[in-house]
Parts: C-alpha cells; sequence; structure tokens
C-alpha cells in the first residue's frame, strides 16, 4: 500500500511540474506538456509526454508516450523513445513502436530498384551492391565501341524453336543460324516428242544400164520442186530412188515434273535479343538483368560479320548467319539432233527436159522402176545416147526422233550475313 502511494504522489508531481512549465510559457502553444524543440515532456499536439525533435518520450499526436502517430514512445527524429525513421518506439502510422509503415522498431522500409542508379530502401546501397538485386542483376562490362550489348543469347538445336526474348531483354535484335542443311533438287524425267520442221529438200536418183537395177550406172542429186533435166552416154534401162535426204529439224524437249527443291535446315538456332535495362552500383560496368532461363546464364556482345571477339572479358565466340543465298535448282531437259527421218514425195522421170513427156513415177524412197527406151535420143554424132529429165515433189517426213539430254541438279545454297556474338566464359 505505501508503494502504492509513493508511484502516486511521484505521478502527481509530475504533472504539477509540466503545467508549471506551461503556465510559465517557455515552450509555445498546442501541447497541455509544451511544443517546439527539445521540450523534456511536452508533444505535439497534446502529448503527456515527448518533443519534436529529439522529445525524451513524446509524439505527434495524442500518443501517450510520443510517436506519429499515436506511437507508445516515439519523436520525429530520432527520439530517445521513438522517431522517424528508425525510432526506438514511434512510427508512422499507427506502429506500437514506432515506423513507415507500421514497423516494431520504425523505418522507411522499400523496394529497391535495380535499373534506377538510386538508393531505393535508404540501405546505402544502390542497384546492384544492394543484396535485393542479386538474384536477377549482376555486374558486367559494357559494350566495346561498335559492339552491341549487353544482350541475353539463346543458342539451340535446329529444330527447336527459339524461345520469346521475354521481359529482361525484350528487343529481337538477331534471329541466327548455322549448319545448313540443303539438299540437292529432285529432277524430272525428259523425253523428247517427234521431229519438227525437218525439211526434204533433196533426192537422190540412180540411173542402171540393165532391167532391174542391176549394172553399172550413175546417181543424181536432185533440188525439191524443179525440173531437171540429163543426159547419159547410155540409154537407162531401170531406175531407183535411192534417197531422200532430211535435213535441219528440232525435238522439243518435255519434262515430267518441275524441279522439287526441298527446304533448307539448320543444325543449330540462335537468338539475340537486347533492350535491358541499365542499372547503377558497378563502378566503371553496368548492373544488367540476368538472362532468363531459357537463355544464356553469361551476357554476351554481338557485332554484324564475321570478326575477332573485343580484348576483355567477352572472349566466348559463336558465329551465326541471318540469311541464305539458295541457287539450287534443275538444269532444263534437252533433246540431240533429230536423226531416222524419212522423206515422203514422188519422183518422176520424163523423156523430154520439161519434166512432161512419158512420165514414170517413184512414189517410195528404194522403189525401182523400168524405163522404156528414149524415144527422141539427142541426134547424131552426139555422144550421149538420152535425154531425159526428172522432178523430185518432196512430201513430210517420216519417222525418226531425238535422244535426250537428261535434267541434273545444279546450285547450291549458302548461308550469308554473319553476325559475331561474343560472351562472357
Amino acid at each position: 500500500m505505501r508503494a502504492h502511494l509513493v508511484l502516486a504522489i511521484a505521478a502527481v508531481a509530475l504533472v504539477a511540474c509540466s503545467r508549471s512549465l506551461l503556465g510559465r510559457g517557455e515552450f509555445g502553444a498546442f501541447g497541455e506538456g509544451g511544443s517546439g524543440a527539445n521540450g523534456v515532456g511536452g508533444g505535439v499536439p497534446n502529448g503527456v509526454g515527448g518533443g519534436v525533435p529529439n522529445g525524451v518520450g513524446g509524439g505527434v499526436p495524442n500518443g501517450v508516450g510520443g510517436g506519429i502517430p499515436n506511437g507508445v514512445g516515439g519523436g520525429v527524429p530520432n527520439g530517445v523513445g521513438g522517431g522517424v525513421p528508425n525510432g526506438v518506439g514511434g512510427g508512422v502510422p499507427n506502429g506500437v513502436g514506432g515506423g513507415v509503415p507500421n514497423g516494431v522498431g520504425g523505418g522507411v522500409p522499400a523496394t529497391e530498384d535495380c535499373t534506377n542508379a538510386l538508393d531505393d530502401d535508404d540501405d546505402g546501397k544502390v542497384d546492384c551492391e544492394d543484396p535485393d538485386c542479386d538474384a536477377g542483376f549482376t555486374c558486367t562490362p559494357p559494350p566495346p565501341t561498335d559492339w552491341t550489348g549487353p544482350v541475353a543469347f539463346f543458342e539451340g538445336p535446329g529444330s527447336q524453336a527459339a524461345p520469346s526474348c521475354g521481359s529482361a531483354y525484350p528487343f529481337l535484335l538477331v534471329d541466327g543460324v548455322d549448319g545448313i542443311l540443303a539438299a540437292s533438287a529432285s529432277c524430272p524425267a525428259c523425253t523428247c516428242g517427234v521431229p519438227k520442221g525437218v525439211a526434204c529438200d533433196i533426192a537422190q536418183l540412180r540411173l542402171y544400164g540393165a532391167d532391174a537395177c542391176m549394172g553399172g550406172g550413175g546417181t543424181l542429186t536432185i533440188a525439191a520442186n524443179a525440173c531437171i533435166g540429163f543426159v547419159s552416154m547410155t540409154d537407162p534401162a531401170s531406175a531407183q530412188w535411192a534417197t531422200a535426204l532430211p535435213g535441219g529439224g528440232v525435238c522439243f524437249p518435255k519434262a515430267s515434273s518441275p524441279p522439287v527443291v526441298p527446304p533448307i535446315g539448320w543444325e543449330q538456332r540462335a537468338r539475340v535479343c537486347g533492350g535491358g535495362s541499365i542499372g547503377g552500383g558497378c563502378g566503371v560496368n553496368q548492373c544488367m538483368p540476368r538472362p532468363s532461363e531459357n537463355f544464356g546464364k553469361t551476357l554476351c556482345i554481338a557485332h554484324s560479320g564475321e570478326v575477332a571477339c573485343p580484348a576483355g572479358p567477352y572472349t566466348d565466340r559463336s558465329v551465326y548467319f541471318t540469311a541464305a543465298s539458295d541457287s539450287r535448282s534443275c538444269t532444263n531437259c534437252d533433246c540431240g539432233a533429230p536423226t531416222g527421218m524419212v522423206c515422203t514425195g514422188k519422183l518422176a522421170l520424163a523423156t523430154d527436159t520439161g519434166c512432161t513427156a512419158d512420165v514414170t513415177t517413184l512414189t517410195t524412197v528404194g522403189q525401182c522402176v523400168h524405163l522404156d527406151p528414149d524415144p527422141t535420143p539427142p541426134p547424131e554424132p552426139s555422144a550421149y545416147k538420152t535425154l531425159r529429165s526428172v522432178v523430185y515433189t518432196p512430201g513430210a517426213s517420216q519417222g525418226g526422233g531425238c535422244s535426250s539430254v537428261p535434267s541434273v541438279a545444279s546450285g547450291e545454297a549458302t548461308p550469308i550475313d554473319p553476325v559475331t556474338v561474343c560472351c562472357a566464359p
């Protein structure tokens, strides 16, 4: 009972002392226990005990022991019994012991943005210096002049689709391939049509001194469609259409189908993605996002063309290509010269020089005909025994053909437009 009484008396004395100081007007308005700086027991407003700043036990507002607001024993800032930030007791808002927000012991917790070169959470560490950034960011050297980077780099088999770039490195810079797989074209079978445009311009007539095309004789070469007169030192007893010589002509080739060029395949596929945000906290280097799990674990730099890696940490070199030059095809089908044709038509022999008298006609090559004696031989004393004429009237050629020239695969596919990627090992 005596102990309770002593505590009560001490509390009354403390209140009385506070009222006495207020009555003297030493610390300004608002607080029943004072306001302004360094109040021993004041508060802003109406705090029973505390001060702003460095109050022993004050708070703002209405805290029993100080705080912002309603802290048990805080102050602003760094009060012995509370403060903002990091007061032992105060807090903003409504913390039992102070803090912003709701911290038991005060402070202003914030998330570190690892890309803005600022200390967002007030722990004295910027971006990559802050352990908060360890999981998703890393320090890496900036790219040399004329190189692009740092970039995220994917490599995989050519049959696999490349992953999307993702949010860390959102911009697609290069889709590359390597190890070209390009089979030759499949070529058609070739055939040749019948000869066209064959000329039957010349025939040959053989004369014999005996019937049935026997015995010696001579040969006449006759141009088509012209009456040719001739003399002979003997009067022939028979004649044969020896030949009709075809000339010229062509066979047109035919292909069984168009050439089939198979698609190009690749043994390897690559993708380069850029646009990562650059943070601080790495000295002369850059704080960069780590690549996503579908990409390589290290960062890289890229350069158009096939070049050597620059001096420095980016030494693991790869070269990929962004296009292909494809000339694969097949040669055209073709045909050789026509052979084996036979010319049709007729040969007409006459006993005059105008191809009209006593006409004997031959209608096929190889035919042999009997000739009656010339009823109008040359007059004596001529050495010639006959004066006759012949005309060749050609028809269309028949038969024959051309040998085909096959279609063969030609050309090739080659990769072009290289890009060099150099990565940190």
